[in-house]
């Protein structure tokens, strides 16, 4: 059994560990109000700039870069066409390589939706019709409906 002395200590020791608790708290909760985030490494943490389709994006088939100043590079990465060429009474494949695709693009930032305009208008595998940017996912443009392309970094 123990005695009085020992539990009176117990209780004590106790109660002041709650009370250095309650302190600590109520000290980092108005220590933080109105004011920026520190990071573990002690830096403030800046306001996030609203996203923007600038950047490489890729997939299976495509590459499209969209750089700052307008301009955008589009490149067949897909898998190879090929056309049969006849020549006199022989029929062989032709492996097609497509040119890349130049020019202006712009985004509505209301609809998401890209534009293209061509700097010299030609073939091009691939439609950029309907390609689109929605801001909750800054990592990836969408391609229709169910295809996307993903933002890497080069």
């Amino acid at each position: 059994m123990r005695c009085h002395h020992c539990i009176s200590r117990e209780i004590g020791s106790r109660a002041a560990t709650i009370a250095i608790t309650s302190f600590m708290l109520a000290f980092l909760m108005a220590c933080s109000t109105g004011r920026n985030a520190i990071t573990s490494t002690g830096r403030t943490t800046e306001a996030v700039p609203q996203a923007t389709p600038v950047g490489t994006f890729v997939d299976s088939r495509l590459k499209l870069r969209l750089n700052t100043d307008g301009t955008y590079l589009a490149e067949d990465i897909g898998p190879p066409e090929f056309w049969n060429m006849v020549e006199g009474t022989r029929s062989y494949p032709q492996h097609v390589k497509f040119p890349p695709h130049k020019g202006r693009w712009t985004w509505d930032q209301a609809t998401g939706q890209l534009t293209f305009a061509e700097k010299k208008p030609g073939s091009f595998r691939w439609s950029l019709d309907g390609l689109h940017f929605e801001s909750q996912y800054p990592n990836r443009l969408a391609w229709g409906t169910n295809a996307h392309l993903r933002r890497v970094e080069y």
